[in-house]
């Protein structure tokens, strides 16, 4: 397939998932934008007029991942720093540890990296992209298991539940929340097996952490090709960012989510269903879980 598209005399490429240029090792960068032996690629060739990158995830982190892209497509305007080494210290404080590798991790100089990309690179904010998107589509999934919820509610004295000023008023609804979301499990699992095995990228909100494990037992023993994501209130909060980025990039198709853990601040764009197994009482809640994936279903 390579060899069919360098053939073709095409003269301008888009590039989605452009984020994923930054490693001047991989196969991905050396097909695109390979630079061993000045031979061309599919993004240099002389032919080529116009090329877009396209990307919903910041590249910035660190300067180091935006290398390959402009050492590929602009290496003129790099200058001496279109040399690996050269651009690892001047804009990574890059240096070769005991062992001789390149720690690139670094960051230095951004004003003149910034100047050199400034008319590159174009950021569209999420408001303007929204304008674009076709509404959230909202569905309620009814479950076959209201007698039950019933048989539970018979089992206390629903007048004093009322009194929600009451600690045993709130306690009391507390546990029969807690047991109407254990008996709703096998209709949750069922229903996100289904969303599974036709390919979507599924978030699962729950309230309760003993849902949100029934449910990664269910899924692991799928046996799926692609990886699931746990996001719960044990897990600390310096790490929920980085996992979140995996996510997106990496080959995962279901993140199980604690409503109160992931609300705000994260981001799950890539997924293409939301599925609420429980809501929190503060409806805030559940309006900011939702957003954590751009465009859902």
């Amino acid at each position: 397939m390579y060899k069919a598209l360098f053939k073709t005399n095409y003269t301008g490429v888009i590039v989605d998932e452009a984020h994923k240029i930054k490693n001047p090792r991989s196969k991905r960068t050396q097909a695109l934008v390979g630079w061993q032996g000045k031979a061309k690629r599919l993004l240099t060739k002389d032919n080529i007029k116009q090329c877009i990158l396209l990307s919903g995830t910041p590249m910035m982190q660190r300067p180091w991942e935006l290398y390959s892209v402009l050492r590929g497509l602009i290496p003129d305007e790099l200058g001496p720093y279109s040399k690996s080494s050269m651009y690892a210290i001047h804009f990574c404080k890059g240096y070769k540890d005991v062992y001789g590798r390149w720690i690139t991790n670094g960051s230095d100089n951004l004003e003149e990296l910034s100047e050199i990309t400034k008319k590159l690179i174009f950021p569209v904010s999420r408001e303007r992209i929204e304008r674009n998107l076709p509404p959230i589509r909202k569905q309620i999934v009814r479950l076959s298991c209201g007698g039950t919820y019933l048989a539970q509610e018979k089992a206390y004295n629903i007048e004093s539940l009322e009194d929600i000023t009451s600690s045993i008023g709130f306690e009391g609804l507390s546990e029969l929340r807690h047991l109407m979301a254990i008996q709703k499990i096998p209709y949750i699992q069922d229903y996100v097996k289904n969303l599974l095995l036709s390919g979507e990228k599924v978030i699962v909100f729950a309230w309760h952490r003993a849902v949100l494990q029934s449910i990664l037992t269910y899924v692991q023993a799928l046996s799926l090709p692609r990886d699931v994501l746990l996001l719960d209130g044990s897990v600390p909060p310096s790490q929920r960012q980085s996992l979140c980025h995996k996510f997106n990039t990496e080959n995962y198709s279901i993140a199980l989510c604690q409503i109160s853990a992931v609300s705000e601040g994260l981001s799950l764009h890539t997924a293409t269903h939301v599925v609420f197994s429980e809501i929190s009482w503060n409806p805030s809640d559940n309006e900011q879980a939702l957003k954590r994936s751009a465009q859902v279903h």
